[in-house]
């Protein structure tokens, strides 16, 4: 889990988190980017619009990871 002060500097922190989890769970690397956008993007509104930039408030980010197999088409 990601915890951060609602504070919008800390969003550059969650790239360091998001390489630990890549890392961690052998996440593709044609999927980080995607990642990346979706969760800065979350947290950024939970910063700004959900907790209204207050800093004793935090932004917590609780990321699962799946790993879905298709098989060969429907």
């Amino acid at each position: 889990m990601l915890k951060l002060p609602s504070d919008p500097r800390n969003v550059a922190k969650i790239e360091s988190f998001l390489d630990k989890m890549v890392n961690k769970y052998k996440i593709s690397p044609d999927l980080y980017g995607n990642i990346l956008i979706s969760l800065t993007e979350a947290v950024n509104n939970a910063i700004i619009h959900g907790n209204q930039q207050d800093a004793s408030k935090h932004a917590n980010s609780n990321a699962q990871v799946r790993r879905l197999h298709c098989g060969s088409g429907f």
